[in-house]
């Protein structure tokens, strides 16, 4: 499957030739949400009162 942009997506969401909402597996849809997605590749540890609009890394055990 070719690697499409997120910008290009928006701008056309019909330039997939295979793009049918009805006719995707799950499979092909993940591989394809896949695309855009980018691992964790660093981290860091801040203090509680630092963290108000950041991402987790790792789940927050009480």
């Amino acid at each position: 499957m070719k690697k499409i942009s997120l910008k290009d997506l928006i701008s056309d969401s019909k330039m997939t030739h295979d793009y049918d909402p009805d006719a995707m597996s799950v499979e092909k849809a993940k591989a394809w949400i896949a695309n855009f997605l980018n691992p964790v590749s660093e981290y860091e540890i801040i203090h509680i009162k630092d963290a108000l609009n950041r991402i987790v890394a790792e789940p927050i055990v009480a």
